[in-house]
């Protein structure tokens, strides 16, 4: 089982047509994947998910060993 934490921005009232964005988490790994809409929010999850070992796909960190902030595009 793995765990995200998605965090959803909101726009300030009146600031016209709300969109789906904000930041995906894998609670694991502390991997951070921010998104616009539904299709990115389900590939950033797709992605964290498709690996469960380690160090296996998916498991993101950078050269130092800590957790990466990244963008889906």
């Amino acid at each position: 089982m793995r765990t995200f934490v998605v965090r959803l921005f909101e726009p300030a009232p009146g600031a016209g047509p709300v969109t789906l964005r904000g930041v995906v988490e894998d609670v694991r790994t502390g991997t951070a994947t921010s998104f616009r809409g539904e299709e990115q929010l389900l590939a950033a999850i797709a992605l964290a998910a498709g690996g469960d070992e380690e160090d296996g796909p998916g498991h993101s960190a950078s050269a130092s060993g800590r957790p990466s902030k990244s963008t889906i595009e």
